[in-house]
Parts: C-alpha cells; structure tokens; sequence
C-alpha cells in the first residue's frame, strides 16, 4: 500500500508496505500473544516513538493506512498523527522533438490536441510548397499535413487561421477560428456559427466539459458563447477586454460545472477574472497591480487551468495563483516569475503535481509537485509558444519561429516522459 520509499515506522515485517498483517504483528506484541519482538521489530512498532508500544501506536497505524487509501492518486500519506496528504512527485525527465515548417511568412500552429501519444493533431495554417493547410498529425510514426476544409459560399476553400481546438472522440472535434466548426470525420466541416471569420463574435478559445456544455471565448471582441448541444447562444461577458484563456471543472462532490474566463487589454492593461457557476458570469478579479498581491488575484491574466481535485491556476504577469473553485479573488501565488511580463502564454497539465507552462522565447517549464525545472535546451529566442496540450506522459507545445527576412515558420515542440 505505501512504497518502501516513504515508509519506515510501521513495517514491521520490512516487505516495503504497512497493512493489516503489521497490525496482527504489532497487536501480538502488545497482548503478549506470540514470540517477542525482535529489535527491528520493536522500532517499527513503536510509531509515535514514545518508548513505549501499546494501542496509541495500532491507532496511528490504521489512520497512516486510512490517510493513504483517502488522499488522492498523487498524493500519499504524511504518516503523522493526522490524515494529512503529501503530494508525489513526477518527473521532469522527458525526451523532445522540436519541428519547424512552412514557407514564407503566414506559418503559425495555434492549439493542439493529444488523443494518445499515437494520435495528435496540432492546428493554425501554414504553407508548403505552394499549398495551404490547416493541420499537423502525428500518427505514432510521422507527421502528415492535412487541409481542413470549408463550404464558403458554394465554394470549398481550405480553413485559414484555426486558433483551438476540443475533441471528444477523433470524430467529434470543435475548431474555433473566429468561426466555429465541426468534424465528423469528413474533411469539409459543418459551419456551426458565424459564416464570416471577420465579423464578431471572433470565438478562439475552447473548452467543454460534454457535447451538450461547450463554451467558447472572443479574444477580440471579449464575446462568451455557449452550445448546449442544439443550439448556439452569444452571452454578453459584461467586459471590453478580451478573453485570452477559458477553462472549467465539474465539482467532484456536487457535480455543479464552474467555468472561467480572462484575459488583458495591451492598451492600457485592464485586466479581468470571470466565473460562470451555473447561471450568471460574476467578477472574480479586475486588479491590475504591480507588485501583484500575494494573496488576492491581481495581475494580468493570461491563462487558466484546472486540476482534477478543484484547484484553479491562473497564470498572470506575476506568475501562478491557485485558487480553490468557488474563490471570490482569494488566491496564493505560489510561482512568482522574476520579470513582471505576459511571456508565459499557457498552463496545462495533469494533476497539481504534473504541471507544465509555456512562451515566448521557447520557454517551457515543468512542475513535478515539488520543484519547476525549466528546459534549457529548448530555448529560442525567437519562437513564440501559445499553444499547450499535456496528457499522460506527452506534451506537446506549438507556435512560431520568427526565421528572418519576415518570414516565419510553425513550431511544435512533442515530450515523451523518459523517467518514470
């Protein structure tokens, strides 16, 4: 049950675990009830080291058992005289491929998506060989350029400029660019709002918890839409500033959905928190300050995420807050960047203890639950990365690289995790 890791007190028999058979051992020791115990025996017997073994230390050893079976899957048991959790670490060991393609200079990879390390698709435009297309996938084995298609006014024409993407199953994905579109495993997508890309509501971002909840957010016109599966519904976001990031999470103890969204305005660096906890959107934060508070949100907001144990991280000009999911503003920064700036484009990750981050300059950094490690080796001073997905063991980040002379070329960077 626990690992011969984190566990020395209570394993009275040395096989690396505490479980019930310690306790038949310790429990015999204090009755009298079988052969004495040896001295390893007595030592790890003895959990709360008082000198003494007798019930206060079965008592502490049922609660280590008890707090690891309760903690979450990344978390073990501090194995104090609490039911406290610890986090797990992960590692921050991974083996990187980094791309560079297109011609001349309208090559940019906006968003990606990873179905498994055998299937990912990576979205914006670019151009090869005098063809336009919309898509990088990875099929396991290579990368393949795919045009994703549209029916503009009777005539097919490649899709330019897909800014997000959210998958479902590989044959229901949403694309937002300005436009939002469907496919269904057909190459020519279905038109679910707004025909012209240049008239607002501009919908890039997504994010959906089923085909019935899809949200999308206006990184130019600060629109909120929504689909509920039937019907496609424009909501004022009550702000001006355009909404950069928009992310959510189903309450694991009420199954409430509580979704959010944020951004700044370059302009003059108004800045805005919205969350949407069922029914309205509400303020969550609008504090433009520097130095940022280190116990309010309040800096600007560049991106959202969530764990799946309710916490909410918000990546801001400062660094990362985290905040629980009915936070009125109340939040801790518990990474503060050394340079007040809007570099750090994207936070994505797995768990509170397997967190990644990416931006401008090719910086991408890791959080293992303990310690950021920032990868060095794949800085470059002139790729911008907006685009991160992580999944499991695979994180892929995308974007561009500014290649001189004005021309620029998509960039996507793919980690397969070596040291777990």
């Amino acid at each position: 049950m626990f690992s011969q890791l984190h566990l020395v007190l209570g394993d009275v028999d040395e096989d690396g675990q505490l479980n019930i058979i310690d306790i038949v051992r310790v429990v015999e020791i204090v009755l009298d009830l079988g052969e004495p115990g040896s001295d390893h025996e007595n030592w790890a017997a003895d959990v709360n080291a008082d000198d003494i073994i007798n019930v206060e230390d079965v008592v502490m050893m049922v609660d280590m058992i008890l707090s690891d079976i309760y903690c979450n899957e990344d978390q073990f048991g501090c194995y104090s005289d609490s039911l406290d959790c610890c986090i797990r670490t992960t590692s921050h060991e991974f083996e990187w491929e980094v791309l560079h393609f297109g011609d001349g200079t309208d090559n940019f990879i906006k968003d990606t998506w990873i179905f498994d390390n055998g299937h990912i698709w990576c979205v914006g435009q670019f151009w090869e060989n005098g063809e336009q297309y919309s898509a990088k996938v990875w099929d396991g084995e290579s990368w393949h350029n795919r045009k994703l298609l549209q029916n503009y006014q009777g005539i097919i024409r490649v899709i330019p400029t897909i800014r997000s993407m959210w998958a479902f199953t590989e044959e229901d994905i949403w694309f937002a660019a300005g436009t939002v579109f469907h496919y269904s495993g057909n190459d020519t997508l279905t038109t679910m709002y707004g025909e012209f890309s240049w008239t607002p509501p501009f919908y890039g971002r997504i994010w959906a918890s089923s085909p019935e909840n899809i949200y999308f957010a206006d990184p130019w016109e600060s629109n909120i839409g929504f689909y509920d599966g039937n019907e496609f519904t424009d909501i004022d976001s009550l702000t001006d500033v355009p909404l950069l990031d928009i992310w959510g999470i189903e309450n694991p103890e009420t199954n409430d959905l509580t979704v959010w969204t944020g951004g700044f305005n370059d302009n003059n660096g108004e800045t805005i928190l919205l969350a949407n906890h069922g029914e309205d959107w509400e303020l969550v934060s609008d504090l433009y300050l520097y130095p940022a508070m280190q116990d309010t949100i309040s800096s600007l907001i560049i991106s959202i995420w969530t764990s799946p144990y309710s916490n909410l991280y918000v990546n801001t000009g400062a660094g990362i807050y985290i905040a629980n999911y009915n936070t009125q503003g109340e939040a801790e920064l518990v990474y503060e960047y050394p340079i007040f700036s809007a570099y750090i484009k994207r936070i994505r990750g797995n768990s509170d203890n397997d967190i990644f981050i990416a931006g401008i300059n090719g910086d991408m950094r890791h959080f293992n639950g303990e310690t950021w490690y920032t990868y060095d080796e794949l800085r470059d001073e002139d790729a911008d990365l907006t685009g991160l997905a992580f999944s499991g063991n695979t994180v892929v980040a995308v974007g561009w690289c500014h290649s001189g002379f004005g021309e620029n070329q998509g960039v996507i960077i793919r980690g397969i995790r070596s040291g777990e």
